[in-house]
């Protein structure tokens, strides 16, 4: 495998780009399990980890997150161009502490959710309604929906094969992700780091979907991208 040096910071942290694959990755990186002692307590970004007071929750829930950064209405559009139907059945991966899986049941979709944070499982089971699974591998869903999670996995890849086991045969994956292509964002250099150990290219999508046997719907791309993969064998 022959690797190229991208970026550099603090001398010793390197962003990396793959050959094979595209993949743009930091280095030295953390191992899983400390990505999972990371993500316990110490990651920390705004109204993603911050869980809300009861009152606090209380006003979120009551405006449906409208006009707040967790808003899921570009989501559930998403969803909806992807023609996966109300009623279906979502893996809400890296769900934090509920936000987005108990607005995509308010959509009407029936939702299963994990998050490996155990505060914020807590919480959005307790608070937000949530059906947390311990073992994300034992259900079976028409779509692995994650958003804001792959770019924080020490193996990116590990949510291909996820979505191999989880997505039945036409199922479908939703992800979204910082863009990490340099020809459409030059300061894509910026979004790495320790909470960000990947950035993701649409070109490493396509190999690890394609890996996993899916195949791409389509992607967009505005900053931030989303990408739609379909299960093969089965409709859609």
């Amino acid at each position: 495998m022959q690797v190229s040096t991208l970026k550099r910071k603090w001398l010793v942290t390197r962003l990396i780009e793959c050959s094979a694959c595209g993949l743009r990755y930091r280095v030295p990186k953390l191992s899983q399990e400390q990505s999972d002692k990371f993500y316990q307590n110490d990651y920390s970004q705004g109204l993603t980890t911050e869980m809300p007071s009861v009152t606090e929750l209380e006003q979120l829930k009551a405006a449906n997150f409208k006009n707040t950064e967790k808003d899921y209405s570009k989501y559930l559009r998403t969803l909806s161009a992807a023609k996966i139907p109300v009623g279906a059945t979502i893996l809400d991966f890296g769900c934090s502490w509920g936000y987005g899986s108990w607005q995509l049941v308010r959509a009407g979709y029936r939702v299963f959710s994990y998050e490996i944070s155990k505060p914020r499982a807590d919480y959005a089971k307790k608070y937000m309604g949530c059906r947390l699974l311990q073992n994300p591998a034992g259900q079976v869903v028409d779509c692995l929906f994650s958003a804001h999670v792959i770019e924080h996995l020490p193996d990116p890849c590990s949510l291909w094969r996820l979505a191999k086991t989880v997505v039945r045969p036409g199922g479908k994956v939703v992800l979204f992700t910082p863009d990490g292509d340099a020809v459409r964002h030059p300061q894509y250099h910026k979004w790495w780091g320790l909470a960000h150990p990947c950035l993701i290219t649409t070109r490493w999508m396509d190999w690890a979907a394609t890996r996993a046997g899916f195949e791409r719907q389509f992607v967009e791309a505005d900053g931030e991208m989303t990408y739609v993969a379909q299960r093969n064998g089965g409709s859609g």
